[in-house]
């Protein structure tokens, strides 16, 4: 991953940035399959086919596809992982709770919504950035 960081994107900030998008997305993903989860390969093959063919994800970040859909699917993946991670410490009493709340019809309101839990997890956790979280569970 760490060679996918040192790519040329445009503006400074924008792999962090498509990482979170990317990583919400995949938290997004985990609570609507929740209480059902997938196997890594299945989170992979959704996220290389959101990636692939919607494109809409900050397509003005990446002047380099191949990176931008490497970062998209990693990132994907990651917050896949983070949310099922993350439920598990829960009690269960609020786990159906905390899944409802992302389960919203608005989908950007439901992804700024996991992205807002991710940074808090980045910040509770006090980590650098949310590739730093799966160590924390």
């Amino acid at each position: 991953m760490e060679d996918m960081l040192l790519r040329p994107f445009k503006l400074p900030g924008d792999t962090e940035r498509l990482c979170l998008y990317a990583a919400a997305v995949g938290m997004r993903a985990f609570f609507l399959d929740y209480p059902l989860a997938r196997e890594r390969k299945q989170v992979e093959q959704n996220a290389l086919y959101i990636c692939t063919t919607t494109r809409h994800s900050c397509p003005e970040v990446a002047n380099d596809y191949t990176a931008y859909r490497q970062i998209f699917v990693e990132g994907y993946a990651l917050g896949y992982q983070v949310a099922r991670n993350h439920i598990s410490t829960l009690p269960f009493s609020r786990r159906d709770a905390v899944a409802a709340v992302t389960r919203q019809p608005d989908m950007a309101c439901s992804v700024d919504l996991c992205a807002t839990m991710l940074q808090a997890l980045v910040k509770e956790h006090e980590v650098e950035s949310v590739f730093d979280l799966p160590s924390c569970f």
